[in-house]
C-alpha cells in the first residue's frame, strides 16, 4: 500500500519547471495558459495537479493557480493578496473568499472590503443582504494605494475648506460693505429743513 501511495505521490517531471513559470510572474495564471517549454500540456497539468495537492500551489478555482501565501506577513502583503484574489474570483466575492486565501482576519476582510468601496474600487453587489457580496469596479492588476486614495481625497477636502472660508471672509466684507452704504443712503434721505417750522 505504501509502494502505491509513494508512487501516486511522485513528484512530476515537469513540477520544478512549472514552478520556476509561477515564481517568475509572481501572480495568478490561468492553467491553460501556462507555457513550460520542452514540456506537454498534459505534463503540464499533471504538474500542476500534484503542486496543488502537497501545497505548493493554490488552485483558486475556474483553472486559476498562485503560489501560496506564507510570506504573506504583514497586513500590506495580506491584502495584496486579497486584491489579487478579488482580480481573478470572476464573480462577486465575500469576506470569507479573502479569509481563506489571503491570512486576513474577518474583521480585516470587511474593513478592507469596506475601504474598497470608499474608494470607488468595489460595489456592494446585494445591498441588505448577508453575507455581503462585493464586485469589482476598477480593472487593477496592482492592488490601490488606499492610504494615497485617502491622503488626495483630504488634500481635495482642505482645499474646499479653505476655498469656503474665503469666499466667507469675502461674503462679511461685502456685507459690512452694504450696511455701510445703507446707513449713508439713511442719512442722505434726512432733509436740512425737516427740523423747521412752517413758513
Amino acid at each position: 500500500m505504501r509502494e502505491k501511495n509513494a508512487k501516486r505521490l511522485s513528484r512530476p517531471v515537469a513540477a520544478d519547471a512549472v514552478m520556476e513559470v509561477m515564481r517568475r510572474r509572481n501572480a495568478p495564471i490561468i492553467g491553460e495558459a501556462i507555457d513550460v517549454p520542452g514540456f506537454s500540456m498534459y505534463s503540464i497539468r499533471r504538474a500542476l495537479s500534484y503542486l496543488a495537492r502537497v501545497g505548493e500551489l493554490f488552485y483558486s478555482g475556474k483553472d486559476v493557480y498562485r503560489l501560496p501565501d506564507v510570506v504573506a506577513n504583514t497586513l500590506t502583503q495580506k491584502r495584496a493578496s486579497a486584491w489579487r484574489v478579488i482580480s481573478v474570483a470572476g464573480r462577486p466575492v465575500v469576506a470569507s473568499d479573502l479569509v481563506q486565501h489571503s491570512g486576513l482576519t474577518r474583521a480585516q476582510a470587511m474593513k478592507y472590503l469596506t475601504e474598497l468601496v470608499a474608494a470607488g474600487y468595489l460595489r456592494r453587489a446585494n445591498p441588505g443582504q448577508t453575507p455581503g457580496k462585493y464586485s469589482r469596479l476598477i480593472d487593477s492588476v496592482e492592488p490601490p494605494d488606499l492610504v494615497q486614495i485617502r491622503q488626495e481625497r483630504r488634500n481635495h477636502l482642505q482645499e474646499i475648506v479653505a476655498l469656503a472660508d474665503q469666499s466667507m471672509q469675502v461674503a462679511g466684507k461685502l456685507r459690512m460693505k452694504a450696511a455701510e452704504m445703507m446707513t449713508e443712503e439713511k442719512g442722505g434721505d434726512k432733509s436740512p429743513h425737516s427740523k423747521g417750522g412752517r413758513r
